[in-house]
């Protein structure tokens, strides 16, 4: 499970290990209490190398949890707010940033299809429901 913490990358890329992690305050599924469980390396594209990130474990349900950057969701190593802005620049231009693989910018843009065809009733453009995506923080994927 992933744990959505309020952390700098540069902050933990400083620190690594020693970084003064917060302890959730219970397990999410079964609010039990959690102990710490090490550490996993991750990715992130603002950084080179590796940064650790926390785990806890739970003492009842045996799930593992995993501290992860608010900015970033589960398994993308790109911030929201630049996977919002590749997408914005491919709708409205018709190609991607310099900076985003077109595999990559591609995979994200067919999730945002998918979520539009689902959401057509809100959303007047495609434009919209991304916009509304990033406004709500919601992952589109």
């Amino acid at each position: 499970m992933i744990y959505s913490c309020d952390v700098s990358i540069a902050d933990i890329q400083k620190l690594q290990k020693k970084y003064p992690w917060q302890r959730p305050p219970c397990c999410p599924c079964c609010k039990g209490r959690l102990w710490g469980h090490g550490f996993v390396n991750r990715s992130f594209k603002a950084v080179e190398g590796t940064l650790p990130m926390k785990r806890w474990i739970c003492s009842q349900c045996k799930k593992v949890l995993t501290a992860r950057p608010k900015l970033y969701w589960h398994r993308f190593q790109e911030t929201m707010s630049r996977v919002f802005e590749a997408l914005k620049k491919r709708v409205r231009e018709g190609r991607w940033p310099p900076w985003c693989p077109r595999q990559r910018g591609g995979h994200w843009l067919r999730k945002l299809n998918h979520h539009f065809r689902i959401h057509m009733i809100k959303a007047e453009s495609i434009i919209g429901l991304v916009e509304y995506y990033q406004t709500k923080n919601l992952p589109i994927f």
